[in-house]
């Protein structure tokens, strides 16, 4: 596949394939993992002026694959947020991650997949700088679904205007961007929201983590294969509720105790269109959610 190398000021290195998978390609991988990957939407506490704390679940649902270790998700508590159990890889992702590596001379031990449902799913300014990643990683990012544009933004001036520096990347089903040298020590990028986008996109991210931030259990290791592995390991008080929404597998975290009508605000789709079923019957709005319950 085509490879471009645009230069970057402060001497950043970024590689972007526009094709590296024929559309057709992109599409048989969207399924797999749409039949493969279980997606996790976290909840995130808020604190608000009134002293109270407002919970909200995420829109944008995660996966990692991994055979070495777990992660916390990112919840604004204390506590580092609840516990993301990785799921092992099988024959289909070890081959995806060999491809990658062929194609961009890095190495990857770990595969983030993200969910983002539609244009209104984003993800805003950050580095990649998990702890075990390096001070100056390489992160390979490929994209399925819909096209989105991809934010670069750097962290100081440059030099001869004065001003910061901003570049975007289309991201077309199918597409490879690798983020190298420099790419997380003087820029920060985003995915921001895209109004009229209605189709949903995958993006896997490649990474190599030398440390191991949370070591996986030996004993727990042989119930990470596939879609019905274990995802999460809550903090008190939440609890992990199983969705089936049209071909995507997702597991949402929510409050105990939440009740079907303020479940459906939880949802990352527009829960007003939604009718939601437990075991072939429609739950009332003020029946509360059971734990570990499929709808």
């Amino acid at each position: 596949a085509q490879c471009f190398r645009p230069r970057l000021p402060f001497d950043t290195e970024v590689l972007w394939f526009p094709t590296w998978m024929s559309l057709d390609e992109a599409h048989q991988l969207k399924a797999t993992v749409q039949s493969r990957i279980r997606f996790f939407h976290a909840a995130l506490e808020f604190q608000q002026p009134t002293g109270g704390a407002r919970v909200i679940t995420t829109r944008r649902g995660m996966r990692n694959v991994s055979d070495h270790f777990d992660r916390k998700s990112q919840g604004y508590r204390k506590d580092g947020g609840t516990l993301m159990r990785s799921q092992r890889f099988e024959e289909w992702t070890s081959t995806l991650r060999d491809r990658v590596e062929t194609a961009t001379g890095c190495v990857f031990n770990a595969i983030w997949f993200n969910n983002y449902l539609d244009g209104t799913s984003s993800i805003q300014w950050h580095t990649d700088s998990d702890f075990g990643l390096g001070p100056d990683p390489h992160i390979g990012s490929l994209s399925l679904g819909a096209t989105r544009e991809f934010s670069f933004k750097s962290k100081r001036p440059l030099p001869d205007t004065k001003k910061i520096a901003h570049i975007k990347f289309p991201l077309f089903p199918g597409c490879l961007l690798v983020m190298g040298k420099n790419s997380q020590v003087n820029w920060l990028h985003a995915v921001p929201t895209m109004e009229g986008v209605t189709e949903e996109r995958l993006n896997l991210t490649f990474r190599m983590y030398a440390q191991q931030a949370v070591t996986m259990e030996e004993d727990a290791l042989k119930s990470r294969d596939g879609p019905d592995a274990q995802v999460a390991e809550c903090v008190a008080g939440r609890q992990v509720v199983r969705v089936e929404l049209g071909s995507w597998k997702l597991e949402l975290e929510t409050q105990i105790g939440v009740t079907f009508g303020e479940f459906r605000e939880c949802l990352p789709v527009s829960g007003a269109d939604v009718t939601m079923e437990v075991d072939g019957r429609i739950p009332s709005e003020t029946a509360v959610v059971e734990p570990n319950a499929v709808v």
